[in-house]
């Protein structure tokens, strides 16, 4: 790092992007926000929308990563997605 002359941002203040999970409620469009928030959903249904919500991140997320020439298979950690997180698994 001395060498670079810079901290890289998974060292300095960009490190919990690099080191904790992806919060996907902060990514919820406004419609699938409103349909999470509505009155009538019980817990159920807000899981089954917090987990289409990560669904979508991170289908977008690896395809970003397959235009930038990823070949190795990412695997997130299938029962955090019920919550809202994405951790690579």
């Amino acid at each position: 790092m001395t060498e670079n002359g810079t901290i890289p941002g998974g060292n300095g203040e960009n490190k919990d992007k690099w080191t904790q999970a992806i919060d996907v409620k902060v990514l919820m469009t406004a419609e699938e926000e409103t349909n999470y928030r509505h009155p009538a959903r019980d817990e159920v249904a807000q899981i089954k929308i917090m987990k289409n919500v990560a669904r979508r991140v991170e289908a977008d997320i690896l395809k970003g990563l397959e235009a930038r020439g990823l070949q190795t298979e990412i695997r997130f950690n299938p029962k955090l997605k019920e919550e809202g997180l994405l951790d690579l698994k």
